[in-house]
């Protein structure tokens, strides 16, 4: 019978296998939703149909934009990680995403019928007076979208955004 070695612990990292995200996300099993309600200003996030936390958010929007993102629930496309735009300071803590980037809801059309794409949810313009608009996003707080990021490694995908009055 052969005798096992100890390993010190560079030799033990050496030779684990990374978990592939279709294992953890099974492993997680949760699923990690958020609410934002016009008519109080906050987002609710849900683990598993549980509030567990809540933060300020608006839904302000400029005048050229299609207007507010309209009521209704609505699938993430970013479900595991936000998004980055890369080679540019707008995921910057005053640039227009915030420095956690955007979640990232899948192509709607909307009441009008008009195609909207990338909406989501995020921070951003930090030194500006609360309520920046946005093209249609939710802005939120760089603390939440801290939450909601932490939530997603610890219980799984964010999977939808319900937006109601």
């Amino acid at each position: 019978m052969k005798k096992l070695g100890k390993l010190n612990l560079h030799e033990m990292q050496e030779q684990m296998l990374p978990i592939p995200e279709s294992v953890l996300n099974k492993i997680r099993g949760g699923e990690v939703t958020v609410t934002f309600d016009r008519s109080d200003g906050m987002i609710y996030i849900e683990v598993n149909g549980q509030v567990v936390d809540s933060y300020i958010a608006h839904n302000n929007t400029t005048s050229t934009s299609e207007g507010q993102w309209p009521n209704g629930t609505y699938s993430m496309y970013d479900q595991n990680s936000s998004h980055y735009h890369t080679g540019s300071d707008l995921d910057t803590y005053n640039g227009p995403y915030g420095e956690h980037g955007i979640y990232r809801a899948n192509y709607f059309c909307d009441p009008n019928g008009d195609m909207r794409e990338g909406m989501g949810l995020h921070a951003g313009r930090a030194n500006e007076e609360w309520g920046s608009p946005t093209n249609g996003c939710i802005r939120t707080t760089e603390a939440a979208m801290d939450a909601i990021a932490c939530y997603i490694g610890s219980y799984g995908s964010f999977t939808t955004i319900t937006v109601q009055d």
